[in-house]
């Protein structure tokens, strides 16, 4: 600041440098500051809560595990593809 300030009619004055005005000095209420941290708080929770709505919702749409299937279909899946496996490096070979 350059050591003024103003008027309630618009006009500056000049104020010696180091001289602390009343407005200054001034603390928020407690009703302010209480209105402040109710609106910080009030959206976190709602952002937590939103996060943890979809988490369900990601959830519930999730397909469900895979059952088990036979001994002898992941035999032959697993045959396949040893089988593709060799097949490509006999022609990676060439």
């Amino acid at each position: 600041m350059d050591g003024r300030t103003g008027t309630n009619d618009g006009r500056l004055i000049d104020k010696a440098p180091g001289t602390r005005e009343k407005d200054m000095e001034k603390k928020p209420k407690k009703a302010v500051l209480a209105a402040i941290s109710a609106a910080v708080t009030t959206y976190i929770r709602t952002q937590e809560e939103a996060f943890a709505a979809a988490a369900m919702a990601a959830a519930a749409t999730a397909p469900a595990a895979a059952t088990a299937g036979s001994f002898y279909g992941a035999y032959g899946r697993q045959q396949m593809m040893e089988m593709r496996r060799l097949l490509s490096l006999r022609l990676a070979r060439r």
